[in-house]
């Protein structure tokens, strides 16, 4: 009976030391995905930004079509 008692005890720990891993990785999954997602949106406002300075560099002035007119 002794023995049975700590077979099951045994495996409870076992379970329970699994399930804390699992945890622990899921955490640090988590934690990675974060970084991962700001550098994400830190490059997406830098490339936002540059396409707006070219477009801002690069489109046409009405003086540059004022010679069509004269």
């Amino acid at each position: 009976m002794k023995n049975r008692k700590k077979t099951k005890q045994q495996l409870a720990e076992d379970r329970n030391a699994v399930y804390h891993k699992v945890i622990l990785h899921n955490q640090e999954l988590a934690g990675k995905n974060t970084e991962l997602s700001n550098k994400i949106n830190v490059l997406e406002n830098a490339l936002a930004t540059a396409n707006w300075k070219i477009m801002h560099l690069t489109r046409k002035r009405w003086w540059q079509f004022w010679k069509w007119f004269n």
